[in-house]
């Protein structure tokens, strides 16, 4: 069985060689984080996308306050 993983940009399931993971420090209000996006380390668009990946919704996001 062949290990696979959906990129966190395209959504598509790749094998596990083509799928690399950007590990990012995040911070909301108070609280530090780290994120982890899988990509396709194959496909320009999704190296250069998986840096605008948040997976803080949106909603959650307009309610933080300025630190």
């Amino acid at each position: 069985m062949a290990i696979t993983w959906e990129c966190h940009v395209c959504h598509e399931v790749r094998p596990d060689e083509r799928i690399s993971v950007l590990i990012q420090q995040r911070t909301f209000g108070r609280i530090q984080f780290t994120q982890y996006v899988r990509y396709c380390n194959d496909r320009p668009v999704c190296i250069e996308g998986a840096r605008a990946v948040d997976f803080l919704p949106a909603t959650i996001r307009a309610t933080q306050s300025p630190a």
